[in-house]
């Protein structure tokens, strides 16, 4: 997925300067490729997975719910 989304965003804005786009795309994949060896934080705290794919799921209304509901 994050290949896709670099490629897109290359071809949409091609002058985009804060990223590394071109240099994650031209890196060998394996061990050491920052898009194959992404490991999602572990923490000892409260969390929510939001998938993105297709605008939010869980929808926005619950991502809000949760980062502001008790404990937060």
């Amino acid at each position: 997925m994050a290949r896709v989304r670099i490629r897109a965003r290359l071809t949409t804005h091609p002058r985009r300067a804060a990223h590394a786009d071109r240099a994650l795309l031209a890196a060998p994949p394996g061990p050491g490729n920052l898009l194959d060896d992404f490991t999602p934080p572990s923490l000892p705290v409260p969390h929510l997975h939001v998938d993105t794919t297709h605008g939010y799921r869980p929808p926005l209304a619950d991502i809000a719910a949760f980062a502001t509901g008790p404990g937060s």
